[in-house]
């Protein structure tokens, strides 16, 4: 299981709270990392508050399909129930009508691990209460002497509560949130459909022809629509490629 924390009074409840009282609370138990509630205005940097309808019935059918007490972090980038259910509809006009893929990430984690970004929004519905650790691709310095590299000192943590949604902006770097209880978090994912996929032999060639003349953004694209920056401790990634380019510690959100 990924990460611990310490044992504290009610870790084990489901809800972690409400509102700004939860983001200071959250604040209180990780003091040095800097916590945002849904309301915060830092948080125009990253994305916005999705007000979209039938958030609650389309988080509500998924809360049973998605597992609990994981051991690891799992994701399914497509689930065809969900994406049959009538409010998907609803993320429709987010990405201008798009063909897009409704799946769902849940697991153990407690750890930043690295951060991803997409040229497309993402919707991210917290049918848990989570944490989500946020960052902005203009901050990575990509002229660093070991190649592209971003400090995890920057990072900024938003408090998502259970039926609500982010809409990530483009550019706005994240990777999977983090639990809030010992159960795990369960989120639903929506993003253009492919999005994730595994990249073919002539992508990977095309990118790298491209790192190779240069271009290090190229350099960091993982899977389609997908780049990334691993933290060098998340061996995983780092061992399917992804570029160990995070500096400064593996933060962790203590519940």
């Amino acid at each position: 299981m990924e990460g611990t924390a310490a044992a504290s009074a009610g870790r084990r409840a489901e809800s972690f709270g409400s509102g700004a009282s939860a983001a200071d609370r959250l604040a209180r138990t990780n003091p040095g990392l800097a916590v945002l509630g849904p309301g915060d205005p830092r948080l125009a940097r990253y994305g916005r508050i999705a007000e979209l309808p039938g958030l609650a019935a389309l988080a509500q059918a998924a809360a049973p399909r998605i597992p609990s007490n994981l051991e690891a972090n799992a994701y399914t980038a497509s689930d065809p129930e969900l994406e049959a259910h009538p409010a998907a509809a609803a993320f429709g006009p987010v990405f201008g009508f798009q063909p897009l893929q409704v799946g769902w990430n849940a697991g153990p984690n407690t750890r930043l691990n690295g951060l991803e970004w997409h040229a497309s929004p993402e919707v991210l519905v917290a049918v848990t209460d989570l944490a989500l650790l946020l960052g902005r691709v203009e901050d990575i310095d990509w002229d660093s002497p070991g190649g592209p590299a971003y400090p995890s000192d920057l990072v900024e943590c938003l408090f998502l509560p259970a039926g609500s949604a982010l809409e990530i902006f483009p550019g706005t770097m994240h990777l999977a949130p983090c639990r809030l209880s010992d159960r795990g978090f369960k989120s639903l994912v929506v993003l253009p459909r492919g999005t994730n996929e595994i990249l073919s032999e002539e992508e990977k060639a095309a990118a790298a022809k491209r790192a190779a003349a240069g271009d290090l953004r190229a350099r960091l694209l993982f899977m389609r629509n997908k780049w990334i920056l691993a933290h060098p401790e998340r061996k995983v990634l780092v061992d399917k490629g992804a570029w160990p380019g995070i500096t400064g510690p593996n933060v962790e959100v203590r519940y």
